[in-house]
């Protein structure tokens, strides 16, 4: 139910304040919490005996935290898709919609495949802290994540408005040919 929820709530946001940028920004803000907060989980020292229930580890303090900081890290992270693609249909033409949403999920999953191919590397090079050290990696990429939004924010109000002039002038077309 995550990605309705982030939905909602950049619509919302986007009808209280009528900013065009409103959703670049709220992917960039989502970004810049999550980014360290699952740093801050892996970080977080737990330690379960090896033959430990769900109740045992479910009791230690340190594990709870963890636990309670990496699902706050992962409901946010879930924000930026609803909101991404949103922000990608409204600066594409309709007949060029569906190719740039499919493009740009192309470039994400080719980015998750490689960032898997790199943790798992990671992870046998750096064992036994290797699972540390790849989210420590995720981490610093999702920080660079945040420089390819700063550049949406330079250019996507002036994409949206030659989306909107350009649906503009087609629908003053079709009224012309419906006076007809």
């Amino acid at each position: 139910i995550r990605p309705p929820i982030w939905g909602k709530v950049a619509d919302k946001v986007y009808e209280r304040t009528q900013d065009d940028l409103s959703k670049i920004k709220i992917c960039l803000a989502i970004l810049v919490v999550y980014s360290p907060l699952f740093l801050i989980a892996i970080l977080i020292p737990w330690k379960a005996a090896p033959n430990a229930s769900i109740g045992d580890v479910l009791a230690n303090p340190a594990f709870v935290i963890f636990l309670i900081t990496l699902l706050i890290a992962f409901f946010l992270s879930s924000g930026i898709q609803p909101i991404w693609q949103s922000a990608i249909s409204e600066i594409n033409l309709p007949e060029h919609r569906a190719t740039s949403y499919q493009f740009a999920n192309f470039i994400d999953q080719v980015g998750v495949a490689v960032g898997a191919l790199f943790a798992g590397r990671i992870i046998v090079i750096y064992a036994p802290n290797g699972y540390t050290i790849a989210f420590i990696f995720a981490v610093i990429a999702g920080l660079f994540n945040i420089a390819t939004w700063a550049l949406a924010l330079r250019y996507y109000r002036d994409d949206k408005a030659f989306i909107d002039k350009v649906l503009e002038s087609r629908a003053d077309e079709l009224i012309k040919k419906a006076d007809i």
